[in-house]
């Protein structure tokens, strides 16, 4: 309905009852009537002269011309009549129910007069024109502009909620928001550099601190005339100096700083810094500042890009209090830009002071927490101001049920609580009423309350959700006949009926909310789970050694990647299929006392998973059990997951880990959680076993206690063991006395002080340490002894338990070496061989197989070493670099070994090229090429054979197979 054309019709549908006056009462109603018709009609008048003809105008003009001519003719007097063609319907908005208008108390006062009629007629006349100039109207105002039609009820569901109302405290302060729109209007005042601005230097540089500001008018706070305040870096402006104003804003007001004992404003209270602030990086030049303008009625107070104390540069928070000479408070929120690391969280409030009877206060948002639920309040004007207690007076406060942020699921079912409170001086019960979404109006009456008495009022029954996600408003209202203040009784929010959960901001953020939402911020939507059922998960990885391990919550789940992780060594063997050398990442999380479980079925784990749950220390960790691939449900990529008893208190140590290493590179997703039920006979993470071990005199000694303590004493613990039952083991000690072998009945850590070698199912008396042949040098000559291994490896000889040396002698066998370029032949024992650096061989002697003579092969074909038919040669390969560029030939050739070359003239008879005496001391191969080094052709080859015969000269290579 056009607002003109509702202004016409409400005046014809109120002048009609005023008609009905005149016809009972003739005289003052009826001149009055006609005085107000007229003063209306001028009134247009004057706007079409202001304004131009538009057709609202008109039409008004002309419903107040025929109006006006009707009163003429029922007093006898003549007026000209205007006619107007009808004006086209117009489409009603869908409206609020809103059962009863809610009356400032100009109304009231004008209905006492007995004027009803034209008292309505002038009070929508004097709220339109407020609200064309851009006056603040209170929500009960802007409620009955509503009423009358005169404003678009659509216009009021775009803000979506009615502006946020609070107070008021014990002195009478309240507070009024912009949310709506139209009570408060947000109109940023930009005083930076301005003429008749001033910087306050004293906060400019440094920290904590504040700086003096003297008004040129008294600004009543609290009861106070106020002429000097201390604005604060930190967004606080205090009612006394201080030499350090507390940084750390609190949401237990009142406070007790020396600043703020006296009185405070709280704008923005947070630990900020100047130099923090702007876009430019630390101390740059576009860092932050504080301004204020005296304007003789009010004062400014600029916060201008100013930033977090803590963190990186790379915030600008930019807002204002405007101080009125009134005693009125006005904050202003441009800009609250920030890192996603480092977000607001401020207290936004007044307080009278913090000693009784001075300590009354109101909070307007407290934010402790650090998350984006401040982020909202840009482009928001806030007022504080006082009014005096009324007698009857009745006020909705709070929403208690749906619980913030009233989110509900389709079709749900849901409790309606409210909080009322009775902020008049006289004891009673008020009538309190809601409707939802349009539907019918819910009326109840509140016990009878004292004064500040409230209660959180729950109506009988439940509403139901609707079927259709999407945004309904639901709103309560106070009604107590006699209430003089109407202002505070209406409180509406909006209820979501949700779809699903909403994951955005990496996982930082969780809302239960439609698709359409989670769409525009760029979340991921799913529709079978909801923030309190099941968080959304963040990246967060865990360490990559145990040591490291990052602790989680019960409830908490993460994502992570084993990406840049290493293999897992050194663990104990747990669970089924459990890979020690696949990498992991290690978390904690504190038993409950309930089952619990590690979950990796989510769909964020992408490979073949493993997880597994220890207890104890990194040290020395427990398993508590694990599981490969238990995920039935959904199971992408043979995900696993397993449950356990826990100890409430005890730290489990969880690592998430895959089957193979081809998941070395995989993504995963772990979900903590806990049935809720106490469980019985948990894994004890920290057993008592038997201990073994030395004391300080080097004494056997045997104790039950933890492994950590064992470790301590240096001993083997055994959780499975006691020494009353089990004492330590007394075994056979083989060991040296004075470099003679020697044998003695002790413990294994005894035995191995003595550096002696322990067998537990031996002794000395009927199982003596073993004897055997021990070939040995002394002083270079062959000698052997019977004696035991640990003496034999004394001797640095080679020792044998199945011989002896009366019976077998130390072996002789032949050995070839090089005397300075000469090839010489002895037959000695494989140690005086060694000493010589020779070729040992059992099975010959010099005399019936002379040694080859030692040639080396060259390392390039070009360079070919020529042999004679019947000469035998010894050669090596160290040096040798691989072969490349060589035709295939034979079975078995390796291009990438190492080799040297000779080459023999051909006799025309068959010859052979033989490695099959035993001086070849590794798997060889051999091959034969004629032509030239350029162009080489293959004659044959072999691997392992020992023989090759050929009719044909040419180029023999001598090559190791690898």
């Amino acid at each position: 309905m056009k607002k003109w054309l509702s202004l016409t019709v409400m005046t014809c549908i109120l002048l009609g009852a005023a008609y009905l006056a005149i016809a009972t009462e003739q005289g003052r109603k009826s001149v009055q009537s006609l005085e107000n018709v007229q003063l209306a009609l001028q009134d247009v008048e004057q706007r079409i002269a202001k304004y131009g003809a538009t057709d609202e105008l008109l039409q008004k003009r002309a419903a107040y011309v025929e109006a006006l001519a009707q009163l003429n003719e029922q007093a006898g007097v003549s007026a000209p009549v205007e006619t107007v063609a009808p004006a086209a319907p117009v489409a009603a908005a869908e409206a609020v129910v809103i059962p009863d208008p809610v009356k400032d108390n100009a109304y009231y006062a004008a209905q006492r007069t007995g004027n009803e009629n034209d008292a309505m007629v002038n009070y929508y006349r004097m709220l339109w024109d407020r609200y064309e100039s851009g006056a603040d109207l209170t929500p009960a105002e802007k409620q009955d502009l509503y009423d009358s039609g005169m404003l678009d009820e659509g216009r009021y569901e775009e803000g979506g909620a009615i502006d946020a109302a609070g107070g008021p405290d014990g002195f009478g302060y309240r507070y009024v928001d912009n949310t709506g729109g139209d009570t408060a209007t947000f109109a940023w005042i930009d005083i930076v550099g301005a003429p008749g601005a001033v910087e306050l230097v004293d906060i400019r540089n440094a920290d904590d601190t504040d700086d003096t500001l003297t008004l040129s008018f008294n600004f009543p706070f609290y009861g106070v005339n106020r002429t000097t305040v201390y604005p604060s870096a930190n967004g606080a402006i205090g009612m006394a100096p201080t030499a350090s104003l507390n940084f750390s804003n609190s949401c237990t007001l009142p406070n007790t700083d020396v600043a703020f004992s006296t009185g405070a404003i709280f704008p923005f209270w947070d630990d900020q810094h100047t130099q923090t602030g702007g876009l430019g990086g630390v101390y740059a030049s576009d860092s932050g500042s504080v301004w204020y303008k005296d304007e003789g009625d009010r004062v400014i107070i600029q916060w201008d890009s100013v930033g977090r104390f803590s963190g990186a540069a790379g915030y600008a928070y930019s807002y204002q209090a405007i101080l009125y000479s009134d005693g009125k408070i006005k904050f202003q929120y441009l800009d609250l830009a920030r890192t996603a690391a480092n977000l607001p969280s401020a207290t936004i409030a007044i307080q009278q002071g913090s000693t009784a009877p001075n300590n009354n206060f109101l909070i307007y948002s407290c934010n402790t927490l650090g998350n984006a639920a401040q982020d909202t309040i840009q482009n928001r004007a806030v007022w504080f101001y006082t009014s005096p207690f009324a007698v009857n007076d009745f006020s909705t406060s709070a929403v208690v049920a749906p619980v913030s942020p009233y989110r509900v699921e389709a079709g749900a079912a849901f409790n309606v609580v409210a909080r009322f409170r009775n902020a008049g001086t006289a004891t009673q019960s008020s009538p309190v009423k809601y409707t939802f979404n349009g539907g019918p109006v819910v009326s109840e009456n509140t016990a009878s309350l004292a004064q500040f008495a409230t209660e959180d009022h729950d109506f009988t029954g439940t509403e139901t959700a609707p079927s259709v996600p999407g945004s309904y408003s639901l709103t309560f209202y106070s009604d107590l006949l006699t209430d003089t203040d109407r202002s505070n009784d209406t409180l509406r929010v909006n209820v979501i009926v949700y779809e699903g959960r909403c994951c955005y901001n990496n996982g930082n953020s969780c809302l239960d909310t439609t698709a359409a939402y989670c769409t525009t911020v760029a979340g991921l939507f799913d529709t079978t789970k909801t923030c309190a059922a099941n968080p959304c998960p963040i990246i967060l990885n865990g360490g990559d050694l145990c040591a490291d391990a990052v602790a989680l919550n019960v409830g908490q789940q993460v994502n992570g990647s084993l990406v840049g992780s290493t293999p897992e060594t050194g663990l104990p063997a747990c669970g089924s299929g459990y890979n020690s050398t696949s990498n992991g990442r290690w978390y904690t999380v504190v038993g409950t006392g309930n089952t619990m479980t590690a979950n990796m079925c989510d769909a964020g784990t992408n490979y073949d998973s493993e997880v597994f749950v220890f207890c104890g220390s990194c040290a020395g960790l427990t398993c508590i059990g694990g599981d490969d691939d238990g995920c039935t449900s959904p199971a992408p990529e043979a995900a696993s997951i397993f449950s356990w008893c826990s100890v409430s208190g005890t730290t489990y140590y969880v690592l998430a880990t895959s089957f193979s290493t081809t998941g070395n590179a995989g993504s995963y997703s772990l979900f903590i959680s806990d049935n809720g039920t106490t469980c019985a006979n948990p894994i004890d993470c920290n057993p008592t076993g038997r201990c073994c071990y030395l004391d300080v005199n080097g004494d056997p000694q045997c104790v039950d206690n933890l492994s950590a303590e064992c470790a301590a004493l240096g001993g083997t613990w055994n959780d499975a063991l006691s020494c009353a039952t089990t004492p330590c083991e007394i075994g056979r000690c083989c060991y040296l006395l004075g470099g003679a072998g020697a044998c003695e009945d002790n413990t294994l850590l005894e035995c191995n002080a003595l550096a002696g070698t322990w067998t537990d199912a031996a002794d000395c008396a009927t199982t003596p340490c073993a004897v055997g042949r021990c070939c040995y040098l002394d002083n270079g000559v062959a000698a052997c002894a019977d004696v035991i291994q640990l003496e034999c490896t004394f001797l640095g000889g080679t020792w044998v338990d199945a011989l002896d040396c009366a019976t077998t002698p130390c072996e002789i066998g032949r050995c070839c070496y090089d005397d300075n370029g000469t090839t010489l032949c002895t037959d000695n024992t494989v140690l005086e061989c060694n000493a010589l650096a020779g070729s040992w061989n059992d099975a010959l002697d010099c005399a019936t197989s002379a040694c080859p003579v030692i040639l080396q092969g060259a390392d390039l074909c070009a360079n070919a070493v020529l042999v004679t038919v019947g000469q035998s040669v010894a050669g090596t390969l160290a040096g040798s670099t691989p072969e490349t560029g060589i035709p295939t030939c034979g079975s078995g050739y390796s291009t990438t070994s190492n080799g040297v070359w000779y080459t023999v003239v051909g006799t025309g008879n068959t010859m052979t090229a033989s490695m099959c005496d035993p001086i070849t001391n590794y798997d060889s191969e051999l091959f034969v090429f004629c032509g030239s080094c350029d162009g080489l052709v293959c004659v044959g080859g072999d691997d392992d054979g020992c023989i090759l015969r050929h009719r044909l000269h040419g180029h023999v290579v001598l090559r190791r197979w690898q």
